[in-house]
Formats: C-alpha cells, sequence, structure tokens
C-alpha cells in the first residue's frame, strides 16, 4: 500500500515547493513593478509640472509628491528585506517619458492624461492582486497601504478625462 501512495506524496512535496517558489517570484516581481511605476509615476509627474496646463501641473505635482512617499516607503521595505530593487524604470516607461518629452501644449496634456489612466489601471491590478495574495508579509501590507491611493488617483484620471 505505501508504494502506491509515494508517488501522490511526491507529487504533493513538489506541487508545494512549485507553489511556494511561484509566490516567492510574485513578490519578488511585485517590488521590482511597484519600484519601476513609482519611478516614471515620479518622472512622468515632473515632467507635467514643467509642461502641463494648469490642471495637468496640479495632478503631475501630486503624482510627484504620492509617489515619491511610496517609493522611499518600498526601498526602505525591500532594504530591511535585504531584496534588491530598480532605481530606475524599465525600458517601456522610458520611452513613453521621453516620447512625452517631445510634446508641448494640449498634446501633450491629452498624451500625459491618457498615459496616466492606462497606468494607474495597471498598478491597480498589480496591489490588488499581492494585497489579497502576496505571501510576502511586508509586500502585502504594501500593497493594502497603497492600494487605496492609486485608486483614488485612478479615479482622479478617470474623472479628469471625462471633462
Amino acid at each position: 500500500m505505501k508504494i502506491k501512495f509515494a508517488p501522490v506524496s511526491i507529487i504533493l512535496i513538489l506541487t508545494t515547493c512549485f507553489l511556494l517558489a511561484f509566490m516567492r517570484y510574485a513578490d519578488e516581481s511585485f517590488f521590482n513593478l511597484a519600484s519601476q511605476a513609482n519611478l516614471a509615476e515620479v518622472a512622468a509627474g515632473k515632467l507635467a509640472e514643467a509642461k502641463g496646463g494648469a490642471k495637468v501641473k496640479s495632478l503631475g505635482k501630486q503624482m510627484v509628491a504620492d509617489h515619491t512617499t511610496a517609493q522611499n516607503e518600498l526601498v526602505a521595505l525591500a532594504k530591511k528585506e535585504n531584496k534588491t530593487i530598480p532605481m530606475s524604470p524599465d525600458a517601456e516607461h522610458k520611452q513613453a517619458l521621453a516620447d512625452l518629452n517631445k510634446l508641448s501644449g494640449k498634446a501633450f496634456d491629452s498624451v500625459y492624461m491618457a498615459t496616466q489612466l492606462a497606468d494607474h489601471k495597471t498598478a491597480v491590478a498589480l496591489f490588488s492582486e499581492e494585497s489579497v495574495n502576496g505571501s510576502d508579509p511586508g509586500a502585502k501590507a504594501f500593497a493594502t497601504k497603497y492600494l487605496p491611493k492609486l485608486k483614488m488617483h485612478l479615479q482622479m484620471f478617470q474623472g479628469t478625462m471625462k471633462k
């Protein structure tokens, strides 16, 4: 009888190991993506402060403040947990920032708002997933803390786009 259960036991052990590795990878991925997103939001916000119309300047200023605060906390958490996180946006965001920097006037405002709307939808999904399914207590707490702020940002951009 023991022989019949041995393959099942091995499968359960391997499945458990796989799930633990996946959960660790998911948390590592969260740290990386959250850092890159914060840094991209700060950079885009600074561009908005410099190049945007009055409403966009105001939104940009808030993005710089809020995402700088979040990034500083994320850096401290990563340091505490002995994790290395990116300290610059990913290539896709860098290209989007370069393209945004080439624009001015209403074109700048329109692209900035559309980009922020898309980025905040992505961030809300990322932080929602981590806050519910994260296995790293620090990452989960961070996601849970900042999810309401990201949802508020998303609502701000959605409301401004409708006007």
